[in-house]
């Protein structure tokens, strides 16, 4: 395991202790997915998990998802979304959440 790998899985293990003890954790993607951008709001009716583009099982360039994934406490499983308006996936893009709501930015595509 490389040193950035390394602090990859410090900071996502950081990031999941703080949540897991205030809030329930989703289920499983229902899809093997990496390089996907993943953010959380919280709201009245519980939290909301946002999982959008990456790359698929395939691990190349034709595996790249254009759409993703949403889940809500209570829920028994993720729900797919639709793709992105221009239809392409998307590598190393962002997802923040800020104001209860989510913001999609960034990320390439690969010709």
């Amino acid at each position: 395991m490389s040193v950035i790998q390394a602090f990859r899985l410090a900071v996502f293990g950081l990031c999941f202790m703080s949540t897991a003890q205030a809030a329930p954790l989703p289920p499983p993607l229902p899809a093997a997915v990496s390089n996907h951008p993943v953010a959380r709001i919280r709201i009245d009716q519980g939290d909301q998990w946002l999982s959008m583009t990456g790359l698929g099982a395939g691990k190349t360039w034709r595996d790249l998802r254009a759409g993703g994934f949403w889940w809500q406490t209570g829920m028994a499983s993720w729900q797919p979304l639709p793709p992105l308006p221009e239809g392409e996936g998307r590598l190393a893009a962002q997802l923040v959440s800020a104001n209860q709501r989510f913001w999609f930015f960034g990320g390439y595509t690969v010709a």
